[in-house]
Parts: C-alpha cells; sequence; structure tokens
C-alpha cells in the first residue's frame, strides 16, 4: 500500500510546475517583468526570462535577476532536498507511519466497528474454532478448586453453542483426573 500511495504522490508533483512572475514598474513605459518555473519533481528552478520595456527596463531586469537569483539557492539548498528526504529512501518510514496510521485509523477500526455487531450476531448461530479448548474443575476435600479435565479439538464447528446445540469437534484430545 505504501509503494502505491508513494508513487501516486510522486507522479502527481512530478504533473505541478509552479510559474512565479514578478514585475517592477518603475513609471508605466518603464518596467521589467521576469518568469521562472518550478517543477515540483525537477531537480531545480527553471532559467529566468526577463522582459524590459521602455529605457530603464534592462536595468530593472538586471535587479529582478539578482532578486531571483537570491531566492534560487534557498529552493535548490532547502526544497529539492526536502522533497528527496521524504520522498527517498529516508522518508520512506515516515510516510509509510503516516500511510498505515491512516489506513488503520481512518479504515480498519471503524470498518471492524461497523461489521463487529454482524459477525458477533452470526457468531451466535454458527461458531467455527482452531484450537478449541474446555477445561472442566472440581472440588478438593478441602474445598479448593482444581482442573479435572481438559478437552482439546483442533478444529470445534458448533450451531448454538452457547445453548449446548450441536457440535462437531475434529482432532480431539481428552485429558481427566479423578477428583
Amino acid at each position: 500500500v505504501t509503494a502505491i500511495a508513494l508513487g501516486a504522490v510522486e507522479n502527481s508533483l512530478g504533473a505541478i510546475t509552479v510559474d512565479l512572475t514578478a514585475k517592477l514598474a518603475v513609471s508605466k513605459t518603464d518596467s521589467a517583468t521576469v518568469s521562472w518555473s518550478l517543477n515540483l519533481m525537477g531537480g531545480q528552478l527553471a532559467p529566468v526570462t526577463c522582459t524590459p520595456t521602455g529605457l530603464t527596463g534592462g536595468v530593472l531586469c538586471v535587479v529582478l535577476s539578482l532578486a531571483t537569483n537570491v531566492v534560487k539557492p534557498v529552493v535548490d539548498g532547502l526544497l529539492v532536498p526536502a522533497r528527496d528526504l521524504l520522498l527517498g529512501d529516508q522518508g520512506d518510514q515516515l510516510f509509510r507511519l503516516a500511510v498505515d496510521d491512516v489506513k488503520t485509523g481512518l479504515i480498519t477500526i471503524p470498518l471492524r466497528s461497523a461489521v463487529k455487531p454482524f459477525v458477533d450476531l452470526a457468531a451466535m448461530g454458527l461458531s467455527v474454532q482452531v484450537n478449541h479448548q474446555e477445561t472442566g474443575t472440581c472440588r478438593n476435600p478441602d474445598d479448593t478448586t482444581r482442573v479435572a479435565s481438559l478437552k482439546l479439538s483442533a478444529i470445534s464447528v458448533a450451531v448454538l453453542r452457547r445453548s449446548n446445540g450441536a457440535q462437531l469437534n475434529l482432532g480431539n484430545a481428552e485429558v481427566r483426573t479423578p477428583c
């Protein structure tokens, strides 16, 4: 289950590309617009492209490009390794724990709770037990109780077991001691 979920997360992240755009304008005619992108499963930021307008647009492109170059090491140095940690072998245990908690806590436990009353009701009518054991006791002359017999069945099938209904035991053994 974990490998399937991990593959789905990796494929989903690979399908996402974040496009970033920043604009710096000093007047209606002078501006610069930079854009770059990052695929969430990619190794690093795509190169920055800048589109200048007006006389000072080239200078504004240099300023914006420098600003984006400050952000690039943060993404390359923190975001990419963090993603690799979570999706790589090192993060497998964290991811496995999260998936198992979700699977157990959100699926298995509620499903078992919903089905349990029906299984308990069915067990009142038909019961199948593996390694069925019955212990008999008796009283000693000093009024203490002790084990007097032990019956063991490899497989025990019973109809209305609680009401002493029909019972079929396979692979039986019994030990008795006198009281």
